[in-house]
């Protein structure tokens, strides 16, 4: 029976944004060990700390998963690593026991830590049977860890989502969590034992949102790119959420980059290149969120484009007996089609090529096309196109 109860949860952060204390559920399936416990996370832009403040015997697992990078997986269905306790814990598998998790939208797991009496282990997770989870990092504490941000696949500010679950390492089921509330349970005793469950709401590393205010925000055509450029004044947070969209009606946006980004690198210009983009009348704006929860969104820049066209196309010779080459130059990494066709339209011979960015040969077999005038077109996918004639004799 998969639960899906959001109560509510404990949050404290620390005067100085320093650091985010994570309490418990305040269920007791498994003695309260977790549920009316805590754990403390904190960084020094390079490590991560973890301390971990436990209010029972600490005789099962607290599994902690990290959403930290791109990628990652919805749910724990396909991990079967069953080769210690810790991998089963993270697994939710031992045997005939499973218990399933499944994380809540725009969560998806990449490492997991596996947290009981011999100390923890990190791994990253993978799907698959017995040592598959891949290791990453062992502490013998059985309240503090310590490891390089870069175990958790992070190279620039130390951001991340994380959910908390204990378990036994047979993978029975606590009602106990970090930092939800998902239900009292099926079981005796209020546990969730070998059931599945779903989280509804992760929790964020670090907590408090940047306060903002857009200072500029622009968009300007740069050759055959446009360069979209703004600023914005950042204060009283630690982390901002960016998302810059684009359109070409001036009503439907889709995005086009998203960031999360440190206080540090808010205070910073920023600029994307939006490549490609073809012609015509071309739609941006930056929606942004504040540290009271409201998103905003800056003016819509508006840029107008002319295509311009990169493909070239030649042929010799052009009045042709059985067979000539086409010679076709198109932009390195940009799929263009070749056709040929009669002068009412009938397509005789179609072909996709890929650009390089320098020239390629095409050769032409026109034995059995009939005496008369025809057309070879090169076109890409931004509607550029050369269009040339020859005659086959």
């Amino acid at each position: 029976m998969i639960k899906n109860l959001l109560f509510g949860f404990l949050m404290l952060c620390s005067a100085a944004g320093a650091q985010t204390v994570y309490n418990g559920n305040t269920k007791t399936g498994f003695g309260g060990t977790i549920g009316n416990g805590s754990l403390t996370i904190s960084d020094n832009g390079t490590d991560i700390t973890l301390a971990l403040a436990t209010a029972g015997s600490f005789n099962d697992i607290l599994v902690v998963y990290f959403d930290s990078k791109t990628g990652g997986f919805a749910n724990t269905t396909t991990f079967n690593d069953q080769s210690d306790g810790g991998r089963r814990a993270i697994s939710g598998k031992s045997g005939s026991g499973t218990s399933n998790v499944s994380f809540p939208d725009g969560f998806n797991a990449d490492y997991g830590l596996a947290w009981g009496n011999f100390g923890s282990v990190l791994f990253e997770l993978a799907a698959g049977g017995d040592n598959s989870l891949v290791f990453k990092n062992f502490n013998a504490s059985t309240s503090t860890v310590t490891f390089p941000k870069s175990m958790l696949g992070i190279d620039g500010a130390v951001i991340f989502k994380l959910i908390g679950t204990y378990v036994a390492e047979s993978a029975y089921r606590s009602n106990e969590a970090l930092v939800e509330n998902i239900g009292n349970g099926s079981e005796g005793g209020g546990n969730f034992g070998f059931n599945s469950i779903r989280f509804a709401a992760a929790q964020l590393y670090p907590s408090t949102i940047l306060n903002l205010d857009l200072k500029s925000f622009s968009a300007a055509s740069a050759g055959k790119d446009v360069l979209i450029a703004w600023q914005l004044n950042c204060n009283s947070g630690r982390f901002a959420d960016l998302l810059l969209e684009k359109s070409n009606n001036g009503l439907s946006f889709q995005t086009v980059y998203q960031e999360r980004v440190s206080s540090e690198r808010c205070q910073q210009p920023f600029s994307f290149t939006d490549a490609f983009v073809g012609g015509g009348t071309i739609y941006y704006r930056l929606q942004y969120t504040s540290a009271d929860g409201e998103t905003k969104t800056s003016n819509v820049a508006r840029v107008e484009k002319t295509p311009v066209s990169t493909l070239s196309l030649a042929m010799q010779p052009t009045w042709v007996s059985s067979t000539a080459n086409i010679q076709v130059s198109a932009p390195g990494g940009e799929p263009v089609q070749l056709r040929i066709t009669d002068m009412q339209g009938k397509a005789l011979q179609t072909q996709m090529l890929r650009g390089n960015g320098g020239s390629q040969q095409v050769l032409l077999q026109a034995g059995m096309y009939r005496p008369g005038v025809y057309l070879v077109t090169l076109s890409d996918e931004r509607g550029n196109t050369q269009v040339m004639r020859f005659v086959k004799q």
